[in-house]
């Protein structure tokens, strides 16, 4: 191939051509292409000695990044196997074992290349070593722990044996050998030394024993206890020895001490009449003495009484509470009634004008046992007062205002005595005194606790025969004799003045005051109502209001929804009634009741009672209550005319014999009981076209 020529420019003027051209320097053009492709060889080499090192680098990376995923599956399998307990971690070491070789061979076959799949195999080989290891600790752990919870599950079974055959010493003998046996293959199991060993059966041998000490003494049988613990003292561990000495003298001194207070108790003595209880009062209101105790008659007779002077007719009350024993007539004393009232002291009180009480009556210092009057020897109207402590006349005058002995201040009274009876014992040491006391307090709190429940169930089914009985009840007589001496004295007090109430000529009117009060209280203070005593209101209910309340009471007692759903509605009504409407306060008592009475038959209706009322509900009971109807009412002078009035005024004889026969049909239909007020919601519906 022939030279080019080069120009040189540097040559100016007038030059030969060989002078301006000059020949090339440097290889030829045969040795520039071979330099050339050398080049490109050198190339070609570099760049497939860096593809094939980022092959390597992403082989690595593919294996590192399967290794990671295995060991995130591989931690989930393990956690559910070492989650076995017992003998089920065998089964969870082979479930696991083959859930992780199946994983791994699933990342081996997800691997980018051979060479990936051997470094991750690789990799695993040293995981799955280590993961079979953690497997089989956990399956050996737990074998373990399994077998040794067997082992002491043997030991306690016949540890609880041995107490249910105690009286048979071979059978105890029997069961000691299995839990023994129990007990050392446990101890073998953890490793224990022979002498642990032995140690370890001789405690359970002790435990047993001792467990069947104290389960006598718990059971009460101290005699037993005593026994088995001195047949088998030599067998226990000396702080099995302790413990059960501290039980057995504990049972020795309970016994001794339980003794020593029935004993002290016997010995009580009467209670004084300076032992705190209620006030002693005067037997009439407002009264004036107008001849003291002692008073020189003549002829060497005193006043072996105290005359209260009041006016005729003034009701005449025992001075404290008491049992009637005497009622009668006599020409000197004239109408008379006695009264104990146990401690040696008796009332009598002449003069009466007639008598409200009768033999066997339990009465209160506010009972009345008759009016002032002049039967017998008399020179003006007054009430002859006789007192005796233990049939000795005494002045009453030194009673009045002073405390009266009640039933608890009898038994704290009871109690002192038998203190100062232990007290009076030498020979006892304090701590025998003290343990004795200790007894006496206990004896005393049953037996008041006795005493209080049994009053309780009397004064319950004093009330059901009451309420049985209604206007009838005319007499406590009429209460059968075993509740009537249960009774408490509040009950027997308001049963009373009911008795009288129901036999005198003026009933109790209906709707009184004290009626309405508890109706009130039931729908504002559910919970507070539902613990009244109702007897204490008895004399100022008629008998079917006192039904209607306990019946009301009830429902509450029994729990549930009721008191919720009372104070929802009375909560609505307070919020929403408007002034106008006369719902709220002491002057509109009857409206509120009224309303209640509609809005909560129909949430009844509404809900069935099983469910609290929602906000709508209530709003929509509140309207029917208050919505206004229109009813007949008597004319001015003949004849019916036509009023509006409140849903909550009308009454059930407001409605329409043949439209009340649909409405009761209806009722029976839905399940829904004949009441007044379920009545009255589904007339008011109807006339108001819902």
């Amino acid at each position: 191939m022939p030279r080019a020529p080069v120009y040189n420019p540097t040559t100016q003027g007038v030059a030969p051509i060989e002078a301006r051209f000059r020949a090339p320097s440097g290889p030829t053009g045969g040795e520039m292409v071979a330099r050339a492709l050398d080049g490109v060889g050198q190339a070609l080499q570099h760049h497939a000695q860096v593809k094939n090192a980022l092959t390597i680098e992403q082989d690595k990376a593919d294996a590192g990044n399967n290794a990671v995923a295995f060991q995130d599956a591989a931690g989930q399998i393990l956690a559910k196997a070492k989650a076995s307990r017992g003998v089920d971690a065998g089964a969870a070491y082979k479930a696991a074992e083959e859930q992780l070789l199946s994983t791994r061979e699933q990342m081996l076959g997800q691997s980018r290349s051979p060479r990936a799949r051997d470094l991750l195999k690789m990799r695993t080989d040293g995981f799955l070593a280590s993961y079979r290891a953690e497997l089989a600790e956990h399956e050996i752990s737990q074998t373990r722990a399994a077998a040794e919870e067997s082992y002491i599950s043997q030991a306690a079974k016949a540890r609880e044996e041995a107490a249910r055959q105690w009286l048979s010493a071979d059978a105890v003998a029997a069961q000691i050998e299995l839990g023994r046996g129990a007990i050392r293959d446990k101890e073998r199991l953890l490793g224990r030394d022979e002498t642990s060993i032995a140690q370890a059966e001789q405690e359970y041998e002790s435990s047993v024993h001792r467990g069947i000490v104290e389960e006598r003494n718990a059971q009460g049988d101290i005699d037993g206890a005593l026994d088995y613990g001195r047949a088998h003292l030599t067998r226990m561990t000396l702080g099995d020895k302790t413990a059960v000495s501290a039980t057995l003298r504990g049972a020795i001194e309970t016994r001794q001490a339980a003794g020593d207070a029935q004993w002290a108790i016997s010995q009580g003595g009467p209670v004084p009449a300076s032992t705190p209880g209620a006030k002693y009062s005067a037997p009439v209101r407002n009264g004036r003495v107008t001849s003291g105790f002692g008073v020189d008659r003549g002829k060497g007779r005193s006043h072996n009484g105290t005359d209260f002077a009041a006016p005729e007719g003034s009701a005449v009350t025992p001075i404290a509470s008491g049992v009637v024993v005497g009622v009668g007539s006599d020409a000197k004393s004239g109408n008379y009634v006695m009264i104990d009232h146990g401690n040696g002291l008796t009332t009598s009180y002449a003069h009466l004008g007639g008598h409200s009480v009768k033999q066997g009556d339990r009465v209160t210092a506010t009972t009345t046992l008759g009016p002032v009057g002049m039967t017998g020897h008399t020179t003006g109207p007054h009430v002859h007062v006789v007192a005796r402590q233990n049939g000795k006349p005494v002045d009453p005058l030194q009673f009045i205002g002073q405390n009266a002995p009640s039933a608890k201040a009898a038994g704290e009274w009871d109690k002192r005595s038998a203190y100062a009876a232990i007290d009076a014992n030498a020979d006892w040491t304090f701590e025998r005194k003290q343990r004795a006391k200790e007894w006496v307090d206990r004896e005393f709190s049953r037996k008041d606790s006795i005493d209080a429940r049994e009053e309780r169930e009397a004064d319950d089914e004093a009330k059901r025969v009451v309420l049985g009985l209604g206007d009838n009840f005319r007499s406590l007589d009429q209460i059968p004799k075993t509740v009537r001496d249960r009774m408490s004295i509040d009950a027997t007090a308001s049963f009373s003045d009911m008795a009288k109430a129901n036999a005198a000529p003026k009933p109790v009117a209906a709707n009184g005051a004290e009626f309405l009060r508890l109706q009130r209280l039931a729908i504002e203070a559910p919970e507070q109502f539902a613990g009244l005593d109702l007897t204490r209101s008895a004399s100022y209910l008629t008998p079917g209001e006192l039904a209607r309340l306990d019946a009301d009471q009830a429902k509450l007692q029994r729990g549930g929804n009721e008191v919720s759903i009372r104070s929802a509605i009375a909560g609505h009504i307070n919020t929403f009634s408007t002034p106008d409407m006369h719902l709220t306060g002491d002057k509109n008592k009857e409206d509120f009741i009224e309303t209640f009475g509609l809005m909560q038959a129909s949430v009844l209706q509404a809900t069935g009672g099983k469910r609290m009322p929602t906000d709508k509900e209530l709003e929509d009971a509140f309207s029917l209550a208050t919505r206004t109807v229109v009813a007949k009412r008597p004319g001015l002078l003949w004849g019916t005319n036509d009023k509006s009035i409140p849903a909550h005024d009308l009454t059930v004889s407001d409605i329409p014999q043949a439209i009340l026969g649909q409405i009761d049909a209806a009722l029976r239909r839905n399940g829904l009981a004949v009441t007044d007020a379920n009545r009255i919601v589904l007339y008011v519906e109807g006339v108001s076209g819902k």
